[in-house]
């Protein structure tokens, strides 16, 4: 078992890369010339971003998705942006040499108004104003173009999602292309200013993360295993698969590694380089690294990783700094240093107090959640994150194969230790909802002989027992997922012929089902919810399966498509069969 990371290190490293090559262009740009490729980084690193927040609500409504977008960006930058722009004004006044006041009066009003990245006379080219840098807001053009391209990019997804997914790369990449043309045919201010123009690099963040969709969503331990052939076949086939894979991992990570070199060699290089040329490169590279790097040891290292976590508070409030010692300094290196110093301590307590603090208030209603089970919580695990994760700060999974979190299946004794471990888990995650995602096995178990009541039955009791272990660990709510009948997997296969043959449905269905076990296991269920006492409430895919008009379990569709796999798994289909359900329970959250 593990939680689901917040987020990807090795994309904070990079991000701290990009602020390091900023500063050093800023403060040094003699020996950094190709530093404010740094700003091409972070365009592609928002990119893959806005992605994920928009693919993460992507099976909601459409006013839903694009007003979760818009608060949740709004929420990360405003307070903090409109923050250093107060104090630079008042700054301003009080230290500023006068003769820069009526500059920066204007451009704090197009700050404001994220339009620092309005088209430029030639006597306004950025590098230019660096050079003299009078304007306290000029650093405050990249932000605009980002908060520009947020007014298209929900637009440009919601249209994405329409194309069949075997074209919507395609799709972005017929938007980058025609972006990229139109960088190349204007004049290089205006380029470097137009959103339009830098399109293409926030859809190249996009396509990474697009592109890494169909790797796992999370990550998680198996637990020990024992007893089911089928579940125990198909973890065997899966660590096959992991070893086929290791000797094109090591290669990807040699290679992620000379990548990683040659982008801070270029970048770093002292001399400056084309732009024209360099800048495709760069950001192309970029994504390259996003899509390689998860989990590398030298981008998540702690250090980078702390300077890409202060690096927005750091980009806003080192360059006003820099502006005043260029103003007032006399070109004094020692105090150039100083400058440098002060605004990364000024960011580390800025981060570390007004940043977190304000993070920390908009995270109202994300909540840490938890998925335990056997294997039916990993073949849920990919559902269950694009349902909920608009909801959530962090996810752990935890599947035991052929092990039922409630009650040690078959009372083996590494069933029995999957309990403790379960438990243990959920105590260390403290959630705020849980969720026992299980096809069940011993707990349909008829009576013991001589026994007629749940107070004297042993399957329940440590249901019951393991239930009150996990309660005082869980926040909010319990949601268990109550039984259904088991498949007979060796009929799976036949469907389809049998439909060819004109079999009646019925006859089908009585094949396919297996009853044996399922209203017992739904009887201790409806029990432990009593003994809950509200803090605990049942998932029900009886309805959804349940055939009322032949008064059958009906496991396929109309075309002979199962909803049930070979290891007794549900189908994509079947997965996508009952996903409403999980729609409604986690908009409810």
């Amino acid at each position: 078992m593990d939680r689901q990371k917040p987020k990807r290190l090795d994309l904070q490293g990079i991000r701290g890369i990009a602020i390091l090559l900023v500063l050093g262009f800023h403060f040094f740009p003699e020996f950094c010339p190709n530093g404010y490729l740094g700003v091409d980084q972070f365009f592609v690193l928002s990119g893959f971003l806005m992605c994920m927040l928009l693919k993460r609500a992507e099976n909601q409504s459409t006013c839903y998705l694009i007003t979760l977008f818009y608060s949740k960006r709004f929420k990360r930058i405003l307070p903090l942006y409109l923050l250093i722009i107060f104090i630079s004004m008042i700054c301003l006044y009080l230290f500023f040499p006068s003769t820069s006041i009526e500059t920066n009066q204007e451009s704090a009003i197009q700050a404001l108004l994220f339009v620092s990245n309005r088209p430029k006379t030639t006597q306004e080219d950025y590098f230019q104003l660096l050079a003299i840098a009078v304007d306290i807001f000029t650093h405050t053009w990249s932000l605009s173009v980002e908060i520009q391209f947020y007014f298209l990019v929900p637009f440009i997804f919601l249209f994405a999602v329409k194309v069949p997914e075997k074209f919507q790369l395609g799709y972005y990449g017929t938007i980058g292309f025609i972006s990229f043309v139109y960088y190349n045919t204007l004049p290089p201010t205006l380029a470097f200013n137009s959103v339009y123009a830098r399109i293409w690099q926030f859809l190249i963040g996009m396509v990474v993360y697009l592109l890494g969709v169909s790797k796992p969503q999370f990550q998680y331990q198996v637990l020990a295993n024992e007893g089911d052939e089928e579940e125990e076949l198909e973890c065997q086939q899966h660590m096959i698969e992991e070893e086929s894979n290791s000797a094109s991992t090591i290669f990807s990570q040699h290679a992620v590694f000379v990548l990683l070199a040659f982008l801070i060699s270029v970048t770093a290089y002292p001399h400056k380089l084309p732009a024209l040329a360099i800048r495709p490169v760069i950001t192309v590279g970029t994504g390259l690294l996003m899509l390689f790097t998860e989990d590398n040891i030298i981008l998540s290292n702690r250090v980078l990783t702390y300077i890409g976590d202060i690096s927005y508070s750091l980009y806003l409030i080192h360059w006003p700094i820099y502006a005043y010692w260029k103003l007032t300094c006399d070109g004094d290196t020692f105090l150039l240093i100083s400058a440098l110093v002060g605004s990364v301590i000024l960011a580390i307590i800025t981060y570390e107090t007004y940043e977190k603090w304000y993070l920390k208030l908009s995270s109202t209603n994300v909540y840490k959640l938890a998925i335990i089970g056997n294997s039916w919580a990993a073949n849920h695990g990919k559902m269950f994150y694009q349902e909920c994760s608009s909801k959530a700060k962090s996810i752990m999974q935890g599947s035991a194969f052929a092990c039922e979190p409630l009650y040690a299946t078959g009372q083996t004794d590494i069933c029995k230790a999957n309990l403790t471990d379960f438990q243990e888990r959920v105590k260390k995650e403290k959630p705020d909802y849980a969720f026992i995602i299980t096809r069940f096995k011993s707990i349909g178990d008829p009576w013991p002989k001589g026994v007629k009541s749940f107070k004297n039955d042993k399957v329940y009791q440590t249901m019951k027992e393991q239930m009150l272990k996990f309660l005082p660990n869980i926040k909010y709510k319990l949601y268990i997922l109550d039984s259904i009948p088991q498949v007979d997997s060796r009929y799976i296969l036949k469907i389809v012929g049998l439909l060819k043959n004109n079999t009646n449905l019925v006859n089908i269905d009585k094949k396919l089902v297996r009853h044996d076990g399922y209203e017992m296991a739904r009887s201790r269920h409806a029990q432990l919810i009593k003994d809950c006492k509200g803090r605990c409430e049942m998932i029900d895919y009886l309805p959804e399966f349940y055939n009322n008009a032949t008064k059958t379990f009906r496991y396929f569709d109309e075309r002979g498509f199962s909803y049930w796999t070979m290891p007794s798994h549900l189908s994509p289909h079947g997965i996508e069969h009952i996903r409403h359900l999980w729609t409604d329970i986690c908009r409810k959250l």
